[in-house]
This record gives C-alpha cells, sequence and structure tokens, in this order.
C-alpha cells in the first residue's frame, strides 16, 4: 500500500486523526463552498465524524474559530467515548 494512501493511523501510529479543511477567504469562495465553510474531520480508526461549519468573519477569524471548533469537536468525542459528562 503506498504511503499517501495510507490512513494517519496506521502511518503515524496515532490513535485520533484531526484535520480542518475549507475556505477561510477573502477570496476563494463559490455558490457551493461560500467563503467561511469548513469541515472538521475526525477518526479514531473505527469511526469517522464529520462537522460542518459556516463561519463568519475576517480570514483569521474564521481560521481561529475553525481551529478552536475542532479542538472542541475533539474534546467532545474524546469525552463521549470516555463516558464522560461535560
Amino acid at each position: 500500500m503506498s504511503n499517501s494512501i495510507t490512513p494517519s493511523h496506521i502511518l503515524f501510529n496515532i490513535t485520533f486523526g484531526l484535520s480542518t479543511t475549507g475556505v477561510a477567504g477573502p477570496t476563494g469562495g463559490t455558490k457551493r463552498s461560500p467563503v467561511g465553510r469548513v469541515f472538521i474531520g475526525l477518526a479514531d480508526g473505527r469511526r469517522v465524524w464529520v462537522k460542518k461549519l459556516d463561519l463568519k468573519g475576517t480570514r483569521r477569524q474564521i481560521k481561529q474559530g475553525a481551529a478552536e471548533t475542532a479542538l472542541q469537536f475533539f474534546y467532545e468525542i474524546l469525552t463521549e467515548k470516555a463516558g464522560l459528562t461535560t
């Protein structure tokens, strides 16, 4: 299997993979993917979670919002998997 398609949890021996993708702007948006559209992906080797965001603000604010939301999303999934309540 090529390294370019090996899942990150196998390639890097990790438990979780967290990613973001989207359009932070100020240009590059389309009708289908407007500026501020961000997707967060989280995987644990067995399951994949995806969250779609439509953020407003400057490029910096969108990037910050995406990063903060991704970390919060990761925290929520971790506490759910551990059976904890927040």
